[in-house]
């Protein structure tokens, strides 16, 4: 499936760590998306690591989630693992408006369970689907999937 903006796969040889490159005047979006995961990264010292096990799971499963059978990309994934934090774990609230976490909304959960629990429950929630349709929105202005999707994850930049 041909990406909506072109972009460059990199691998660093001897860290293996990958870098996704988007030329920036292609997505205009871009710097708001930056924004997003750093304010969502800098909350606690375990959300960059749960973040890492996370895309780390989305890379090992990248065949099995075809982004033409309407399976996220890994943007969007990360999104969901930080609406987990906020809405699961109770990390924060997010802005209503952008989906950044609201830094007086920051509870002290103490501690956060370790990286790899929070990827466990991560997985146990899109696994299960507890309530019916599941809506993972950040800004909150949507509560219910579209008819005849189990599962939904709104883009807090773009919507």
């Amino acid at each position: 499936v041909a990406a909506r903006v072109p972009r460059l796969l990199l691998r660093h040889r001897r860290t293996g760590i990958e870098l996704d490159i988007v030329e920036s005047g292609r997505d205009p979006e871009a710097p708001a998306k930056d924004d997003l995961v750093r304010a969502w990264l800098e909350l606690s010292p375990e959300v960059p690591v749960f973040a890492r096990h996370l895309r780390a799971w989305v890379r090992e499963h990248r065949a099995e989630l075809p982004r033409d059978e309407g399976y996220p990309n890994s943007f969007l994934l990360l999104v969901s693992g930080f609406w987990f934090l906020s809405a699961r774990l109770g990390l924060s609230r997010s802005s209503r408006e952008t989906g950044l976490p609201e830094p007086s909304a920051c509870t002290s959960v103490s501690p956060l369970p370790s990286a790899a629990e929070i990827l466990k429950g991560w997985l146990a929630l899109l696994a299960s689907c507890p309530s019916g349709p599941l809506m993972l929105d950040m800004r909150g202005a949507l509560d219910r999937p579209p008819a005849g999707c189990l599962f939904a994850i709104v883009e807090p930049v773009s919507g």
